[in-house]
């Protein structure tokens, strides 16, 4: 489809077939917590491991709000067309940066914020947006950023436009290989 953003969430039943406990589900999961944190009450397979579920079961509902975090991750971050060659990151950054305004607590948005003004060659916002996730990159987000492989991007920040664009392009094929 090649579109900008996705847009996921999570089937909640209306009228006869509606739980009484789907009334508390937000069904963007991520909306339930201005950190925009997705935590699961059970053990569930998260990150690039929900493409391990098995394709026979019925996810339950903490498995659901793993893969729309990661889908999420994978599709609207990753995987955004703005970010690579053909894309504009001026665009993401516009996107971007108003949905960042409405969750500041959150690391992954300046995280990629950061990067598309790095891909600019703005270094100035790059810097802004890295303190921010600095400033956001809790016990929770260290985690999820672990897992995707973004806490050692972040570790080791790339310092030009040209050090962005590869380290985004690789970034995408590992995922890749992850999910295929």
């Amino acid at each position: 489809m090649n579109s900008d953003l996705s847009a996921f969430s999570i089937y909640i039943p209306l009228g006869k077939e509606k739980r009484k406990d789907d009334a508390e589900e937000n069904f963007i999961p991520s909306k339930a917590s201005d950190r925009m944190q997705v935590i699961s009450k059970e053990k569930v397979l998260e990150g690039y491991d929900i493409f391990n579920t098995n394709p026979g079961q019925v996810p339950s509902r903490e498995q659901l709000k793993q893969i729309w975090f990661t889908f999420n991750m994978t599709r609207n971050f990753i995987g955004n067309r703005n970010l690579y060659h053909d894309g504009d990151p001026q665009k993401f950054i516009r996107w971007m940066s108003v949905l960042q305004k409405n969750y500041p607590l959150n690391a992954d948005m300046p995280f990629f914020l950061s990067l598309a003004y790095q891909l600019t060659g703005n270094a100035s916002k790059a810097e802004e947006y890295y303190q921010i996730t600095q400033d956001n990159l809790d016990g929770y987000w260290a985690r999820r950023f672990s897992q995707f492989g973004l806490l050692d991007i972040f570790n080791q920040f790339p310092k030009n436009p040209n050090a962005a664009r590869k380290t985004i392009i690789s970034l995408k094929e590992s995922t890749l290989e992850k999910i295929c």
